[in-house]
């Protein structure tokens, strides 16, 4: 139940193209933890979620 929980998240976290018609239409972006995804002028301050950070 685990493993499927995990691979659950993991799907949820995939994002493609509506329509896929080949190989080039999927590309593979790692995600950084714990570090912004987005580009902004302004500033983001936040408690870290992760134990130990």
């Amino acid at each position: 139940m685990a493993q499927q929980r995990e691979q659950h998240a993991v799907t949820l976290t995939l994002r493609l193209p509506e329509v896929v018609t080949g190989v080039a239409d999927i590309g593979v972006v790692r995600m950084p933890l714990g570090k912004p995804t987005f580009t902004t002028q302004e500033a983001v301050t936040a408690r870290s979620r992760r134990p130990g950070t």
